[in-house]
């Protein structure tokens, strides 16, 4: 579901940060200096969960998006783009 949203300027880390703070989850991470190097793995305690409070999180960006940003005209995205708002449900009727 992440890389749809990644469309509407959404990214990882605020994706992330997000479930960070809304979901039960541990985060393992990986950081090398020496060619520098980052990596990341979340493990979900409850995906059920994290999943449904996902997707509501993703609607609502995706809405607001739709509402507030003129670079976000439902007439004007591209297929990905409204292959996601089709796929949670974002637009306005």
């Amino acid at each position: 579901m992440a890389w749809m949203l990644i469309d509407f300027d959404v990214t990882y880390k605020e994706i992330m940060d997000f479930l960070e703070e809304s979901v039960p989850m541990t985060l393992l991470c990986i950081e090398v200096d020496e060619p520098y190097y980052f990596s990341a793995i979340g493990y979900f305690h409850d995906i059920k969960m994290t999943q449904k409070i996902f997707y509501s999180y993703a609607q609502n960006t995706i809405k607001t998006k739709l509402l507030n940003d003129p670079d976000f005209t439902y007439d004007y995205l591209d297929e990905d783009q409204v292959e996601a708002v089709d796929y949670f449900k974002a637009k306005e009727a």
